[in-house]
């Protein structure tokens, strides 16, 4: 009988039926175990079930070979799908074999590795993800010039963009970008911004003189190179661009700054205006009150001014709070021209802050409280801050009073005189009330005309005698906005007049140095109105004040840095006559209508 298993040996065609038998024979003998073939064994564990063989191989594809042996089981990268007979090679160390290399059994999972996997997964997890803030135990570190270069730019830009303050503009910046900054980072970025403040009109002059465009960004390169000595290779190691760096260093910025290697900020041939940092829309008028003295005094409303505070005569007296003061870590010492004025000389912690939240000080500059004074109010009268503000002279009013009259905190901002109720609470002072008025001439002046004893104008000025502690306003005023601002002052003034009894005084002061805001302004106010007169300050002076009063002070209050160690200020009082008023022009009275 032929052998049909086989029909290339048998030498017989085949049809088709027989061929299909013949391959289904061949197919089942090459699937049956070989008992005489012991290497050809399934390995221990492996079903001889072929469903179960194929659900296995699929269930090991989807896991990706987890379930059966892993990648490490096989050697030298054998594939998964092996020969059946396959066997996995053991290696056994023999007494022959101690100095040969032995691999080890990878089959068997090192706990030291799963450990150091874990840890490292710990560690990963603990950092912060993108996009978000850190944690609090997170360390933070100072960064680096370069980056912080790129927070001063943007502050300068944002506030030059907006005409913002730059105090304004830094509380903005660092509360967008809270928790990022270290308290020294902070504290760099604030002063490389009100350096450049500072320096503004120097540094501008450099740029002119080398032919460059009023630029932010070229005042702060120049800063670098004339203020921090730093060459053009430095700073160009500054400028690597992208995301928290400035921008590259151009050819023509390059060459500007080698050309200031070495140069000083102060040039002899810069010229005094320029030297002091004064505006050129307030220099004429600097020179024409201080005259051979405007250098020093420009010089001196360029510096940093100092601390002053006022005690609250309703919670303490000044001799105790000294001692407390001192105790709790912040040097201070008497202002022996003022009753209530305190000065502090260092402070670095602001030990100063609890005594203020307790109402027991309030933060006010020297010259502001002999302001206060020059209004010689008496317990019971009827007062009124026709320009309250945030009611520092009010808080200072009240306490001369005694908390006994009426007194009338007035100003067209509501805000300002939100912040002023808050104060006035924490003082302890409930004489006081405020009133918001739509503008100078409110209907309510008109109802209440005649009716106070003591009127305090602190009209809106330029703010020449405050430059010390808002040095960037200088550069946001021009020609124009004096004018305006000398235009308004005058209605006010006229406005606020009408509300002075006869026999009583109207007070008019401002934080500026020029005379077209201040003597001017008085002069013309007393040719309109023949009833008021000027009262020497001297007389005042001598009465409320512990010491005489400086040669230097005329008729009308002058105060300066330079002559005075306090912010520029002038008062003038006036007093109206017992005498019959005088008519306002119709003109006058039809505004106060509307």
């Amino acid at each position: 009988m032929a052998d049909r298993s086989d029909p290339k040996k048998s030498g017989k065609v085949l049809s088709g039926p027989e061929k299909q038998q013949a391959r289904k024979e061949r197919f089942t003998a090459s699937r049956a175990p070989k008992e005489d073939a012991p290497s050809s064994k399934r390995p221990v564990g492996r079903s001889t079930d072929r469903s179960a063989d194929r659900s296995g191989d699929r269930f090991e594809e989807r896991s990706g070979g987890r379930s059966g042996s892993s990648a490490s089981d096989r050697p030298h990268g054998r594939s998964r799908d092996q020969k059946p007979g396959y066997q996995k090679p053991s290696y056994q160390k023999t007494d022959s074999d101690k100095n040969r290399t032995v691999k080890p059994d990878r089959s068997v999972r090192q706990t030291p590795v799963l450990e150091t996997r874990a840890s490292a997964l710990k560690v990963e997890d603990e950092r912060p993800k993108s996009g978000a803030r850190p944690g609090r135990d997170f360390q933070r570190v100072d960064l680096p010039l370069g980056r912080l270069l790129f927070h001063v730019h943007q502050i300068l830009e944002n506030a030059s963009a907006t005409n913002s303050p730059i105090d304004r503009e830094l509380a903005s910046h660092f509360a967008n970008i809270k928790g990022r900054l270290t308290d020294r980072d902070h504290s760099r970025i604030r002063d490389m911004v009100w350096g450049v403040i500072r320096r503004y009109r120097r540094l501008l002059w450099w740029l002119e003189i080398k032919g460059q465009t009023k630029q932010l960004r070229k005042l702060l390169l120049a800063d670098l190179a004339l203020t921090y000595n730093k060459s053009v290779a430095d700073i160009t190691a500054l400028c690597r661009g992208g995301g928290g760096y400035l921008a590259r260093l151009t050819d023509s910025e390059a060459r500007v700054l080698s050309s200031m290697e070495g140069k000083n900020l102060a040039e002899e041939t810069m010229p005094e205006g320029a030297m002091n940092e004064c505006p050129p829309w307030a220099e004429s008028g600097l020179r024409a009150v201080f005259g051979e003295r405007f250098g020093e005094e420009a010089a001196a409303l360029n510096g940093s001014a100092p601390l002053d505070l006022r005690v609250n005569p309703f919670k303490g007296n000044r001799e105790d709070l000294l001692p407390r003061l001192e105790k709790a870590g912040c040097k201070a010492e008497a202002i022996d021209w003022l009753p209530h004025g305190i000065r502090v000389l260092n402070d670095p912690k602001k030990a100063h802050l609890p005594f203020y939240e307790r109402g027991e000080i309030e933060i006010q500059d020297a010259g502001s409280q002999v302001l206060s004074v020059l209004v010689a109010v008496e317990p019971g009268q009827r007062v009124i801050d026709f320009c309250a503000g945030a009611g520092g002279k009010t808080l200072a009013l009240a306490a001369d009073m005694d908390n006994r009259g009426q007194l009338v905190a007035a100003d067209v901002h509501s805000k300002r005189l939100a912040r002023a109720a808050q104060r006035l609470k924490r003082a302890g002072v409930f004489n006081a009330e405020r009133k918001i008025l739509e503008s100078e001439r409110d209907p309510w002046v008109k109802k209440n005309k005649g009716k106070f004893d003591r009127v305090l104008v602190d009209a809106p000025c330029s703010g020449t005698g405050a430059w010390r502690r808002s040095p960037d306003s200088k550069w946001r005023r021009d020609e124009e906005d004096l004018a305006e601002l000398v235009a308004l002052q005058e209605s006010i003034l006229t406005s606020a007049a009408r509300l002075v009894k006869p026999g009583g005084r109207l007070v008019y002061a401002t934080c500026s140095l020029l005379p077209d805001e201040n003597e001017e302004q008085v002069e013309k106010f007393l040719r309109s109105r023949p009833d008021f007169k000027l009262l020497p300050v001297a007389e005042i002076w001598k009465e409320r004040m512990p010491r005489e009063m400086p040669e230097h002070i005329g008729d009308m209050l002058r105060l300066s840095p330079a002559r005075d160690e306090t912010d520029g200020f002038f008062a003038a009082v006036l007093v109206r006559e017992d005498a019959a008023p005088i008519a306002v022009p119709a003109q006058e009275e039809d505004k106060s209508v509307n």
